[in-house]
């Protein structure tokens, strides 16, 4: 089918040749008293010979090269002998339409598969483009969320260390008469959901401690508490609604 295809452009294109410009004379291998062809056109070949024809085309050799030309062209002399067959015009006319359109059709679908082709690459660049900007998204996000919830939990920690401390200092000891704290950790757990308390946590934690009772007898002693302590967090803040030591002095 291809081969047919370029045997086609190569008819038209060798038709077209004959028209393009005038053929220099360099008188190899001619007749030196031929008169010179002058084509209807205006083209005039000096050195001409008539090598073969179709139903409407002859060919014509010059010095340097061949030409195919329209048979009505010709003077009237040369028409008489090379004349026009209709019928194998119309068949000719025929076969090259056939060909043209079997070209046409063949551009057409190499265009159209072409068409397919980049706008299948520009809508997977663009679903590519969507997918990096959601995981990017996606990514922020979370980011986002660890760093709130992080936030939340030192926040709420921090709360829960401050009312421990605040505990063990100033209430834990107030049954014993003189005591003073001397030194006290406070060690905690991870904040916990309180189950149907949206935005309560409970904080788990140990106090361990030494202090100092002067009154009466003096002596020194060492406690080590679990203590539990409930938390709302509410505006950004956390406000404790609840502390449950575990151990009694």
């Amino acid at each position: 089918m291809r081969t047919r295809v370029a045997l086609f452009a190569l008819l038209l294109g060798a038709r077209l040749f004959a028209t393009d410009q005038a053929p220099q004379d360099n008188g190899a291998g001619f007749d030196p008293d031929q008169k010179p062809l002058r084509l209807a056109s205006g083209l005039v070949y000096p050195k001409w010979q008539i090598i073969g024809e179709t139903a409407s085309t002859v060919t014509i050799r010059y010095p340097g090269g061949a030409a195919k030309v329209d048979k009505k062209l010709l003077p009237e002399s040369l028409q008489a002998i090379y004349k026009i067959d209709p019928v194998a015009v119309a068949a000719e006319a025929k076969a090259d339409a056939e060909q043209k359109a079997i070209y046409d059709s063949q551009v057409r679908a190499t265009q159209e598969r072409q068409k397919e082709e980049h706008e299948a690459l520009v809508a997977s660049a663009a679903k590519s483009q969507q997918v990096s900007q959601a995981q990017k998204t996606a990514v922020s996000t979370a980011d986002s969320e660890r760093r709130a919830r992080a936030q939340q939990v030192a926040a709420i920690k921090k709360e829960a260390k401050k009312c421990a401390e605040h505990y063990f200092r100033y209430e834990y000891l107030g049954g014993v008469s003189g005591a003073v704290v001397e030194r006290l950790d406070i060690d905690l757990k991870e904040p916990r959901d309180v189950s149907g308390w949206a935005g309560r946590y409970a904080v788990d934690g140990r106090a361990s401690l030494e202090y100092f009772a002067s009154a009466g007898v003096s002596f020194q002693k060492s406690a080590a508490n679990a203590f539990t302590v409930t938390l709302e967090w509410k505006d950004g803040q956390a406000d404790m609604v609840d502390f449950t030591n575990h151990v009694s002095p």
